[in-house]
């Protein structure tokens, strides 16, 4: 399930960051069961009380596609300084070559993440059609309506979240493991 995807890919999840289709979509990774992008490669946790290095983070999301069940791919554009023009053209490639159809992409959100929204943006200029999935505003707050789900799914988002060990210990990323569960779209 990991890295290599094989035939065309219809749908595709776009997570900025490692540990953010879990926090933000399992459930629809669970209902789509789409191919996951992981945008930015995190590089610039090096701090223990922020999270991890980005070899620790991509094992951690390897982890969480066990459970979850989904096939995924880590590109190499740095967190800390990202080339976002080189994003829109993988982007492009992921329209044109790979076929890619339906999309999941950050919803820009009013003081939201800023590479969380400049995702969200270059997915809108670039798919007719995004689905827009919410992750958070930098006062914590989530907007949009709740996403369906299977009570079912609730116990594997969990244990999915158990996989970013590093993230849930942070002193500045706990917080978004400890809060509901519920997932939102817009």
């Amino acid at each position: 399930m990991h890295n290599g995807i094989g035939g065309q890919m219809r749908k595709v999840f776009l997570a900025p960051h490692n540990d953010d289709e879990t926090l933000f979509g399992s459930f629809t990774i669970l209902r789509e069961q789409p191919h996951v992008v992981f945008c930015l490669r995190c590089d610039t946790q090096v701090d223990p009380d922020y999270g991890a290095p980005y070899n620790i983070r991509e094992k951690e999301s390897e982890a969480a596609s066990k459970v979850l069940g989904y096939t995924y791919e880590q590109w190499d554009i740095l967190a800390s300084n990202p080339d976002w023009n080189r994003l829109y053209e993988k982007f492009r490639i992921l329209r044109d070559i790979r076929n890619c159809e339906q999309v999941w992409a950050p919803k820009i959100e009013k003081d939201g993440h800023p590479a969380h929204n400049m995702i969200g943006e270059l997915a809108l200029e670039v798919w007719p059609v995004v689905n827009q999935y919410c992750t958070y505003t930098l006062a914590g707050k989530m907007t949009g309506t709740e996403v369906p789900y299977n009570p079912k799914w609730v116990a594997k988002k969990i244990e999915a979240m158990a996989c970013y060990k590093s993230q849930a210990a942070g002193l500045n990323c706990h917080k978004y493991f400890l809060r509901d569960q519920k997932e939102y779209i817009v």
